[in-house]
């Protein structure tokens, strides 16, 4: 849920920059600072089971190159900004994040990689909970769609 909520806020972004550079017809770059998104939800924390409610804001950064041949080099990079959770068990928590994403777009296709990291950092005897991935996806032409999952960790902690 938290995730598909940042994906679309993410693409909603990027395809505002888009518009916003694809009327140069040559190549140029763009860059779009402090673009402040704000977060609500829940997580799962499989650590001691418990469901933490929370909200907070991510701070997207974004660079954005046009080819003259009609594509778009996209770098992505956001942080979580005052993410704070209570547990259902009534445990305080705190969140971080990173994520980066370099998407590569050309007439028909599309290739990103997304690397990233997510802390659940409990302020009590709860577990804290890390996930730290790395992904590469591909939309072909056809509509094919590749995901290559290269690294995915959860880890309790505390």
């Amino acid at each position: 849920m938290v995730r598909s909520r940042r994906i679309l806020a993410l693409l909603a972004v990027t395809c505002a920059c888009l518009l916003a550079v694809s009327f140069t017809g040559r190549a140029s770059a763009a860059q779009l600072e402090n673009v402040i998104v704000p977060v609500s939800g829940q997580i799962f924390n499989p650590c001691n089971g418990e469901v933490v409610t929370f909200t907070g804001s991510f701070h997207l950064l974004f660079n954005i190159t046009v080819n003259p041949n009609g594509g778009f080099h996209i770098v992505e990079q956001d942080n979580a900004i005052d993410i704070k959770g209570v547990g259902s068990d009534g445990n305080n928590y705190s969140g971080s994040e990173h994520d980066s994403l370099v998407e590569n777009l050309t007439p028909g296709a599309l290739n990103f990689t997304a690397e990233g990291s997510f802390a659940e950092t409990s302020h009590g005897s709860a577990p804290n909970f890390v996930v730290d991935y790395l992904q590469h996806v591909t939309i072909n032409a056809d509509g094919t769609v590749t995901v290559v999952i290269d690294t995915f960790s959860e880890q309790c902690r505390g």
